[in-house]
C-alpha cells in the first residue's frame, strides 16, 4: 500500500503519521496504539477503540454517532476515491480488496446527482 503526500500540511496523511511516529518515539511494533488517560502511549489499539474514536469525533461536530463506526473510514475513502474518478483497480489496490463486488459494497451511492435525467429538465 502506498500512502502519497497530500496538498495541504494540515490535512496530508504522510505528514501525520509521520508526526505521530515520532511524537509516539515508535521503532517497531505496531503503528496504532493505545493511549492511557495519562497520554501513556501503550500496546496495540484494539478494533473497540477505533470505533469508539470515530463516535466521539462524530458526537464532537454534532453528528449521529449511531450511524458510523470503524469501517466508515474504510468506506468514506473508497466513496471519495470513486467520486474523484480513480479507477475500481487503485482503489482495490489501495484497500486491498479482493473482489470488485466486495468494494462495490464499500462505495456508497457517490454518483447519484451526476447526469442524472431528471435533473435540467424543468420538474
Amino acid at each position: 500500500m502506498a500512502l502519497t503526500y497530500g496538498s495541504s500540511p494540515l490535512t496530508c496523511p504522510v505528514r501525520l503519521l509521520e508526526d505521530w511516529i515520532e511524537a509516539a518515539g515508535l521503532e517497531d511494533g505496531p503503528l496504532f496504539r493505545r493511549i492511557d488517560r495519562h497520554g501513556n502511549i501503550l500496546g496495540r489499539m484494539t478494533p473497540q477503540s477505533a470505533r469508539l474514536i470515530v463516535k466521539r469525533c462524530c458526537e464532537s461536530v454534532g453528528m449521529p454517532s449511531e450511524k458510523y463506526g470503524a469501517h466508515s473510514l474504510r468506506s468514506g475513502f473508497c466513496s471519495t476515491a470513486a467520486k474523484a474518478g480513480k479507477a475500481e483497480h487503485q482503489i482495490m489496490k489501495q484497500t486491498r480488496h479482493k473482489r470488485s463486488d466486495s468494494l462495490q459494497r464499500y462505495i456508497q451511492k457517490v454518483n447519484l446527482f451526476d447526469n442524472n435525467a431528471a435533473s435540467g429538465i424543468g420538474l
